[in-house]
């Protein structure tokens, strides 16, 4: 039996000092508990959980509003795309990067 290692390069930049924060999460490492991409600096933290109906959920620091922004995904939008980016709806900056990771990085 061959298991398919799926993964996926999630970023953000950091609204406390400017900093891209990048991650590659995997399917496995996801589907345990909470999982939290912090910025070096310790003044953002982007987190990814499963929801019950196995949607992927995230809080997403955001670089204009006080607050985070939450969005659930599929796991196809949020495993197969290349390049996935979520705005903020205040300002629709884009706040966080989902794919591929040289997209990601250059996003």
């Amino acid at each position: 039996m061959v298991l398919d290692h799926t993964q996926t390069t999630v970023g953000y930049r950091c609204p406390a000092c400017g900093t891209g924060v990048i991650s590659i999460v995997g399917i496995f490492k996801l589907s345990g508990d909470l999982i939290r991409l912090k910025c070096p600096c310790g003044g953002s933290e982007l987190q990814l959980c499963y929801t019950k109906d196995r949607k992927i959920r995230l809080t997403v620091p955001c670089l204009v509003c006080p607050r985070p922004h939450v969005a659930v995904l599929s796991q196809n939008t949020f495993f197969e795309n290349k390049l996935f980016t979520l705005p903020c709806s205040l300002s629709g900056l884009d706040i966080c990067f989902i794919g591929d990771k040289d997209q990601v990085c250059a996003a």
